[in-house]
């Protein structure tokens, strides 16, 4: 199934980037990141976590998309 990047709005991403940057213990050394805050975290991890927040998925659900 396609995913549904339409139903994702600022606030989920907002949201997304607390969530991640809260559970996230150290700052990402490589791959693509996003900066927050001076924080630097996992690209994915933020729009997965958005996506399961705009969806009402569970942090349990898989998601699969690439970069």
């Amino acid at each position: 199934m396609a995913l549904n990047w339409k139903s994702v709005t600022a606030e989920h991403v907002n949201e997304a980037l607390r969530t991640v940057s809260a559970r996230q213990l150290k700052d990402r050394d490589a791959g693509i990141v996003i900066l927050h805050q001076g924080r630097r975290l996992p690209a994915k991890d933020v729009l997965r976590t958005a996506y399961q927040l705009a969806n009402g998925l569970a942090n349990e659900a898989t998601i699969k998309f690439s970069s």
